[in-house]
């Protein structure tokens, strides 16, 4: 079928001769499609099958969003297709199959299902997934590139076991423009080395990079290396000991290992950019990789055990699919650039911070903790996701019933989370607690919960059964105003959540929104709580009378079953009292709500109950006296 105008694909427009009179065609896995010059052809309908598709130059051929068309011989596109987002063309062959683009062409979602395979001549972009269902897919001397932007990053989908993959791969990520900020970074393309990295922004402090004299402080001949690794077996102190400068531009992206990258167009602020990793071939996972990873006992625990891995497929994968060692933790830990602290996630209880999240980007590298020798952490093809969202290039999580503690201030956007919660665990320190990686930004402020003076992201305290005092440790590079606040999430009810400043000695309620705003020296030692988080402390207003139903005149003898240093009463006839135990008569029939409302000048708690008044002796003769039940909250006894 040969178009002889331009229109949507199901128009009559077409002909079986290229000079032909026009009318409505047949498509078929046998029917071949010519788009001739000068014509504009849009696909609309949600999945259409032809045999060769051929776009001469001049013609231009658009697949629309959600619509699906399924080639079953040669495409040979010397015009232009235009495939929107969501839309996808589906190359399927029992015999050997050919693409050629004569220019660069972009595709959403490109999908090989061809049983001998398929070759592909040109440059192809994909910007939702490529994805391998059968036969060999082969670029060799032609670009194929997963493009990156502020919104999506395109991926290479679960490799099918009966296909596979020859030539390179071009991988893209997106950095948005900002502060300069550390990033945790792998490589997914096979054989790569630091140098790699090197175009896509400035480095420093080793050999081959752009200045490999970069010291801190300045003239101390203290080389400060802009790229790092983590060394699990160094048995300093403390966490960051273990990261360890880059021998050169030479060192090998190990797959699977992590680094820690000071990555910008500038050394304070930079530019929105692409790094990029490519000339070779993509990691596939036709068995399962297993992660670099380790585990040394130096004897301290909360530093012991911390591997920097990365993702080592170009695709997000899922964190809670990951088969994980005997001995390593249900959690994962990245670096945010846009908080300026690290941010954990906890597969267990689905509970993150700083907006950690199960899902972990292509090139993206995170911390795993061991805690014993069963480090066997592998990846498989399975583990693929299809989501724009994971990682460092794209945070979001939520979770069930929680505190979550938040830091900012108004001398940067970068902030801090902790997060208490009472699904299991205990007051101590166990493995269902997420440690605190110390990792931030000079300029960013950090905030942790304090168990026995280890620092904990995600606090597992275990069952909410009574009043709570956690120590908070804050920490800041630059001295100013900050605030704190807390969210209550998922529906926990509590009395009373207050934040005590141990410097100042002031206590604050944090609930309804409220925030605490403080001033932190950067001098400060952040070994030490600045905070005591106070949790169920307050009042629990709680009354009862000596009768519930009485006549009109009869007093009413109300005692606060709650101590607190204030009492406000009303007893729904308009009075009100302030005395701890007030008695009151009614001067008319009815049935009154009577409501006590207590506060101790941080946190409030109300109770209410019911009073029936009626008019003479001989009719509340009748009734049984009932004291009300305690508490009494909107119910008669």
């Amino acid at each position: 079928w040969y178009s002889q105008s331009s229109g949507n694909l199901s128009d009559p427009i077409w002909s079986a001769f290229p000079v032909g009179t026009p009318g409505p065609a047949t498509f078929t896995s046998t029917t071949a499609v010519f788009v001739q010059n000068g014509h504009t052809v849009t696909n609309t309908s949600a999945n259409v099958v032809v045999d060769e598709l051929t776009i001469d130059a001049g013609g231009t051929l658009t697949l629309n969003a959600s619509t699906t068309l399924n080639t079953n011989g040669d495409v040979l596109v010397n015009g232009t297709l235009t495939a929107d987002d969501n839309s996808t063309l589906l190359m399927s062959s029992a015999v050997a199959q050919t693409a050629t683009f004569a220019s660069t062409t972009s595709f959403w979602d490109l999908a090989v299902d061809a049983t001998v395979g398929c070759t592909v001549i040109g440059n192809v972009q994909i910007r939702g997934s490529l994805d391998l269902l059968d036969g060999n897919f082969d670029c060799t001397g032609n670009q194929v590139s997963l493009t990156s932007s502020a919104t999506q990053t395109g991926r290479l989908g679960p490799v099918s076991p009966t296909a596979s993959y020859t030539g390179n791969l071009r991988i893209e990520r997106y950095r948005p423009a900002g502060l300069t900020n550390w990033m945790f970074m792998g490589s997914p393309i096979q054989s790569r080395t630091v140098n790699n990295w090197q175009d896509d922004f400035i480095t420093a402090g080793y050999p081959g990079s752009q200045f490999p004299n970069f010291d801190n402080p300045v003239g101390s001949n203290i080389l400060w290396p802009s790229i790092r690794w983590y060394d699990e077996t160094n048995t300093g102190a403390g966490s960051n000991d273990g990261l360890q400068g880059v021998s050169s531009n030479l060192q090998p992206l190990t797959i699977g290992q992590g680094f820690a990258v000071w990555a910008g167009s500038g050394l304070i602020n930079t530019a929105a950019f692409l790094v990029d990793l490519q000339n070779n071939a993509p990691v596939i996972a036709s068995t399962p990789i297993t992660l670099p990873m380790s585990y040394t006992n130096t004897g301290n625990p909360t530093v012991d055990g911390w591997n920097l891995v990365s993702n080592p497929l170009p695709s997000p994968i899922d964190f809670e699919s990951m088969s994980l060692g005997a001995d390593v933790l249900e959690s994962v830990t990245y670096f945010n650039p846009a908080s300026g602290n690290t941010a954990a996630y906890d597969r267990f209880f689905n509970i993150s911070t700083n907006g950690g999240t199960r899902y972990i980007q292509s090139m993206q590298g995170f911390l795993l903790k061991a805690t014993g020798a069963g480090v066997t952490t592998t990846v498989s093809e399975s583990d693929k996701a299809n989501t724009n969202s994971g990682g460092m290039f794209g945070l979001g999580g939520e979770s069930p019933e929680l505190i979550r503690l938040s830091i900012g201030s108004g001398l940067n956007d970068f902030r801090d989370e902790a997060v208490v919660h009472f699904l299991a665990g205990n007051a101590g320190l166990d493995n269902t607690d997420v440690l605190k990686y110390t990792l931030a930004h000079d300029d960013a402020p950090q905030l942790s919960t304090l168990i026995g003076g280890s620092e904990v992201a995600i606090d597992a305290h275990g069952p909410l059964d009574g009043a709570l005092s956690i120590p908070l440790r804050v920490n800041a590079g630059i001295t100013g105003t900050y605030s704190i606040s807390a969210d209550v999430m998922g529906g926990l009810v509590l009395n009373c959540i207050s934040l005590e400043d141990l410097e100042t000695g002031s206590i604050t309620s944090l609930a309804s929104g409220n925030a605490y705003s403080f001033t932190l020296a950067a001098e400060a030692d952040p070994a030490v709580a600045r905070f005591v988080l106070h949790i169920n402390n307050g009042p629990v207003a709680a009354f009862t009378a000596d009768n519930s139903t009485v006549v009109v005149g009869q007093q009413v003898q109300f005692t606060a079953t709650s101590t607190t240093g204030n009492y406000a009463w009303s007893f729904g006839d308009g009075n009100q009292s302030t005395e701890q135990n007030p008695q009151h008569a009614y001067a008319a029939a009815g049935t009154y709500t009577v409501t006590l409302n207590t506060d101790d000048g941080v946190c409030s708690s109300s109770a209410s109950g019911e009073v029936t008044v009626e008019l003479s002796t001989s009719v509340a003769a009748g009734h049984p006296r009932q004291k009300f039940c305690k508490p009494a909250i909107l119910s008669r006894c």
